[in-house]
């Protein structure tokens, strides 16, 4: 540092004599009174009174004293050996050392001594601006010190003493950080090895500021606890304060297998002042035997040792920094004792621990089972299906089941394909014409325009029946439109009204009558709850993990969330039961789709079926596209179909297909999904508003 031979050069010319060490013995009975030592204490607390008087700390003065000493010793000699003489003659004799003669005596050196270190010092101002105007008004640590009792019982007490130094901000300084007070963060939150949580315990006994109890407040950290210590509302002065901070913590040991060891880091590595010195003291139980110690310094992961230690006793060790630290840097020590001083926690005690570190884990798990109980309990009570009866191949519907009806059944749900059944019944009967056409420049897609039979020759109560089926009458789709990736307002609204129809005729629901029959319940009350509370659950294990989550607590806690969608999922496919006579009515439509689905010619023959010819396929082929098996239908009159084209025959309700189309026994199943795509595209409003659809309307 440049201070010192500047200010050795200054006053050795002002003195005009060399510098060098010499004897402070002023007066030889006056070193009867007072020591060299004692001398030199004073000289030093006297200069740093002044200097405090003219805003510099003691403290601080006290750290750069033995480069203002050899000055101030030349200062001094040219004044205090005659005020000295003065008193060696007024008293003759030296009176018994601790009699009160000679505590008088003694004091009134120490006057002359104090006093002529001021005037000496006054006399040459430009000695104290030069000290003046090299302090260094950072703020920063000047002394951390931590005391560590461990007990047997694995808790330790903590007390801090951090001496700061609050500068006045101004040129000379890089730091400026001190305000109301300091914040001392304290790490209670930890990530193991296997990626759980792992917390220590922490409690605070005291805070005070010089002595004084201060307030603080405590506020937590994303890995712990921030202590703001300090008045919120006032800001400190300029100068030297010492926080106190006394706490208790606990699950800090590690025990290991031959050892139990303390690995702590004193002061954190969060500060953003330099610390002029940092030392710590553990004391483990008087029994105890310290076995190893280490110690490092620098940055968070850093591996120099830069700091030193000192064994007192079998139980306690000394650890000091060697130099200071720069901001973020600490002191991490550790010591390790035999084993059995300290008791470590019980099985039961960590695995409470754990589960109150890594909550989510045992909750999620502990929801899934009650979610699993919860859904089969409802199924148990309401979603078990009666026993069917033999299925045996039937020829016909159930006696009034529209197409649409048998496979809403089937299913236990609505898709667009029973509307697109519904529209090929109209066709087949002849109340509807379905006009298809490919529309695209590069990409072609299908598109399917609906029109009235020439002159409406549907007979009014086959119409009406139709309206009762389906709930909507066949002349709402004359002049409607549907192709892929079209919204058609009005289809969608057919589409729903046949949805509502087919729940109204078949659907046991509490407080209403069916129009037709109660087949089967979707009871589904169970199901929007599942879907709500799970809903919850990912919702509140987000927040939770945003605040806690580790990797590993991540993916269990995923896991556990979808094991609760897999049941949901299987319970959605599982509670729908049928009624008594609902599964009666389910044993004769499986009979009749055995009959539909068959491919085999063998086993179709063997069945004895009614004769094949064309009204036979087209009555049934409703059917068989509502109950999914409209191609095995269509290949097993596939003869018939070429033999009725060979005779220059083509259905009339079908326009735009091509004769080689028809022979084809995959073109109803060609149109029944391109229609019930065309349907659902129709049914489903776009993204954002258009500010229209196409098609008819």
């Amino acid at each position: 540092m440049i201070l010192r031979p500047i200010i050795i050069f200054l006053f050795s010319c002002l003195a005009g004599m060399p510098v060098h060490a010499q004897p402070r013995d002023y007066a030889k009975k006056s070193l009867l009174f007072l020591s060299e030592l004692e001398q030199d204490s004073l000289i030093r607390g006297a200069a740093a009174g002044l200097m405090q008087d003219r805003g510099m700390p003691k403290s601080v003065f006290y750290r750069k004293y033995a480069e203002y000493r050899p000055v101030l010793q030349q200062m001094i000699r040219k004044r205090l050996p005659d005020h000295f003489r003065v008193i060696d003659k007024k008293y003759k004799t030296v009176p018994a050392a601790g009699s009160e003669s000679f505590r008088q005596i003694r004091a009134e050196y120490v006057r002359e001594l104090e006093s002529t270190v001021r005037a000496s010092m006054l006399a040459q101002p430009s000695f104290m601006q030069a000290i003046l105007l090299h302090v260094d008004e950072t703020d920063r640590i000047l002394s951390f010190h931590s005391d560590i009792k461990v007990h047997s019982d694995g808790r330790i007490i903590v007390d801090e003493q951090i001496e700061v130094y609050n500068g006045n901000g101004v040129a000379r300084s890089s730091n400026d950080e001190i305000q109301r007070g300091i914040r001392r963060s304290f790490p209670t939150r930890y990530k193991t090895a296997k990626g759980f949580n792992s917390s220590t315990g922490f409690r605070v006994l005291s805070v005070t500021v010089n002595g004084d109890r201060e307030i603080y407040e405590l506020k937590k950290a994303p890995n712990g606890v921030d202590m703001y210590i300090g008045n919120p509302v006032v800001n400190l002065d300029k100068g030297v304060y010492t926080y106190g901070i006394t706490y208790e913590t606990e699950r800090q040991l590690i025990f290991h297998n031959q050892k139990d060891e303390l690995y702590w880091n004193v002061n954190g590595n969060g500060w953003s002042f330099s610390c002029d010195s940092i030392s710590a003291l553990i004391q483990f139980p008087k029994n105890a035997r310290i076995m190893e110690s280490a110690c490092y310094t620098g940055v968070q992961g850093s591996a120099s040792t830069s700091c030193r230690s000192r064994i007192l006793s079998d139980s306690s060790i000394f650890f000091s920094a060697i130099g200071s630290l720069m901001p973020f840097e600490g002191l991490t020590i550790a010591a390790s004792v035999e084993k059995g001083v300290v008791s470590p926690p019980s099985q039961l005690q960590n695995a409470w621990q754990w589960t109150k570190d890594n909550l989510i884990v045992p909750v999620m798990g502990l929801f899934v089972l009650l979610f699993l109980f919860f859904h089969f309990r409802h199924w148990w009570k309401v979603g078990r299906d009666p026993r069917g009866g033999t299925v045996i191949p039937r020829f016909a519907p159930p006696a009034g089941f529209s197409p649409a009806d048998a496979g809403y059944l089937y299913r236990q749900a609505y898709s667009e394909d029973l509307f697109a059944a519904s529209v090929i019944d109209h066709a087949v009967n002849r109340r509807l014409i379905i006009n298809v056409s490919k529309e695209g420049v590069i990409f072609k897609s299908t598109h399917y325009a609906f029109d009235a039979p020439p002159g409406s020759q549907y007979q009014t109560e086959r119409h009406w029946q139709s309206y009762e089926w389906y709930g909507y009458d066949v002349s709402s789709l004359y002049g409607k439109e549907v192709s892929n990736g079209t919204y058609n307002a009005s289809i969608a609204a057919i589409n729903r009204s046949l949805h509502q129809q087919l729940k109204n005729r078949m659907l046991k629901t509490k407080g209403r009558a069916n129009s037709f029959k109660s087949l089967f319940s979707l009871n589904d009350q169970a199901v929007g709850i599942g879907i709500f509370v799970l809903f919850l659950l990912g919702f509140g294990g987000i927040i939770y993990l945003a605040m806690f989550g580790t990797k590993t607590l991540v993916l269990l806690s995923a896991a556990l969330w979808l094991v609760c969608l897999i049941i949901q999922i299987v319970f959605m496919r599982i509670i729908k039961a049928y009624t008594p006579e609902g599964r009666k009515y389910m044993d004769e439509v499986q009979g009749f789709r055995m009959y539909l689905a068959t491919a085999e010619q063998h086993v179709y023959d063997a069945m004895n079926p009614p004769e094949k010819n064309l009204q036979l396929f087209e009555k049934y082929l409703p059917y068989a596209i509502a109950l999914n098996c409209e191609q095995a239908w269509s290949d097993q009159f596939a003869d018939v179909l070429e033999s009725t084209m060979q005779q220059g025959q083509s259905p009339s309700y079908l326009r735009g297909v091509s004769g080689s189309g028809f022979r084809s026994a995959g073109l109803y199943s060609g149109i029944s999904s391109g229609l019930s795509g065309a349907i659902s595209s129709a049914s489903t409003p776009p993204s954002s508003s258009s500010g229209g659809s196409s098609g008819g309307g």
